[in-house]
């Protein structure tokens, strides 16, 4: 007795409904969160290296994250089955109750009236007519309207069960990352240790890489990321406008930054060689090598000019590469220098090398198998909607006496003011 209870507690629309209120306060919490889809590469920066806990928190709370999580396949499952469970309910049980309790009334009494012009008003409206009665006072006309509104119900509640089971599905399925790409250089999509962000499971198994990445620029403003990617089946070229799917999933190209090879020597020997990925055109970025204390704080210039004190450039292309390049040894300036591809700068007993650099992009990597489902189960629920609008159950008795007075009885379950609308221009065109 105490487990059916449980069952049917955990079946209640009402349980169901305040998870559902949970995750309704937890995405309206991370609306006020910081977006990384909204934040420029600065700000992003910026949050995660001055309040990495608000960054820690915007991660998990994220749409993306709440949607693939736990809480919402439970929400969705238990929302399918008492929507299940109401429609069964309402299919055994199917009547027209238009009790005093449950139902609008809205009574007409008038003069000029007779059988002939009551009953064509109603055929012309599209009434049923049910049964008529008559005796020596009096004719009783009983009519009924909107018998396709019950199954625009029912198509209303079986759309919002198909779409309960799409948001369990797509839980289950969804896939969105933004996978971190050097240029040139071969990964494997199926790691999770190559993401920068991820939500969902099963991300793609395939192997990638990408050539050419191009950022094209109208001055200081970025109008257009493009690139090639390579993957076993073919060749793509991908913009942030042109997107690509490959193996089910959308790949699309998200951000874009320099990745500078430094050589470092120290008394002639190699103590660091790798290309480091600077994580912002705009702002400094800085790498370690902690054994020595160094730190080196670098700033790229795709276009260098440099007039008297002051220094930039010119825009985005990369028509003259410099990197402003700034060291420091235990904390305290060691030295500063402007370095070209090739070029090289000696300190102290530290050589600092910049034989080549070269790029890197993001790609967001999403994929979503219920989005059509969603559609189409969406749009049947606007249908069952209009339906019931559209053809809501009212019933209709009419009273007619022996002096051409009649009555105009009227119920209807939804909207009183049509009812009461409806039933006046009844009774004008009985009269008319």
């Amino acid at each position: 007795m105490r487990l059916k209870r449980i069952w049917r507690f955990l079946s209640s629309r009402g349980f169901a409904l305040w998870l559902l209120l949970i995750v309704i306060l937890i995405l309206i919490l991370s609306a006020f969160l910081p977006n990384e889809f909204t934040l420029s590469e600065e700000e992003l920066l910026r949050l995660q290296t001055e309040r990495p806990f608000l960054w820690r928190l915007s991660q998990h709370l994220s749409t993306p994250a709440i949607v693939t999580g736990p809480v919402f396949v439970a929400v969705s499952f238990f929302l399918a089955l008492s929507t299940l469970l109401c429609t069964y309910k309402r299919l055994r049980s199917r009547q027209r109750d238009f009790s005093k309790t449950r139902a609008f009334h809205f009574n007409i009494v008038d003069n000029g009236g007779s059988r002939d012009k009551i009953l064509k008003v109603l055929d012309s409206r599209g009434w049923s007519r049910g049964f008529e009665r008559s005796s020596e006072d009096i004719t009783l006309i009983k009519a009924d309207r909107g018998r396709y509104g019950f199954w625009g119900s029912i198509i209303f509640h079986i759309s919002l069960i198909a779409l309960f089971i799409t948001a369990i599905i797509s839980s289950v399925t969804r896939f969105n990352g933004e996978i971190l790409v050097p240029e040139n250089t071969l990964i494997s999509a199926s790691d999770s240790l190559n993401y920068i962000f991820l939500a969902g499971s099963r991300p793609p198994a395939i192997e990638l890489s990408v050539t050419d990445i191009r950022l094209s620029a109208s001055g200081p403003v970025p109008t257009q990321l493009m690139a090639d990617i390579h993957v076993s089946s073919g060749s793509y070229e991908i913009a942030v406008n042109k997107p690509v799917m490959i193996s089910g999933y959308q790949f699309a190209p998200s951000r874009y930054g320099i990745s500078p090879r430094f050589v470092i020597s120290k008394e002639g020997k190699v103590i660091f060689d790798a290309f480091v990925n600077l994580r912002s055109l705009f702002i400094e970025d800085y790498f370690e090598i902690k054994e020595e204390g160094l730190r080196f704080v670098v700033r790229f210039f795709p276009d260098f000019y440099k007039e008297r004190q002051t220094f930039g450039t010119r825009g985005l292309e990369e028509k003259n590469p410099v990197f402003y390049i700034k060291l420091f040894k235990e904390g305290s300036p060691a030295g500063s220098v402007f370095l070209r591809p090739g070029e090289d700068y000696s300190v102290g007993n530290y050589t600092i090398k910049l034989p080549e650099y070269s790029h890197w992009i993001t790609l967001v990597i999403s994929r979503d198998p219920g989005t059509f489902s969603f559609i189409i189960s969406f749009a049947f629920a606007i249908l069952g909607l209009f339906i019931r609008f559209m053809s809501n159950e009212r019933v209709l008795t009419v009273l007619l006496y022996s002096d051409g007075r009649f009555e105009l009885r009227g119920w209807s379950r939804y909207y009183p003011a049509f009812l009461e609308k409806e039933m006046n221009d009844i009774r004008d065109e009985i009269k008319g």
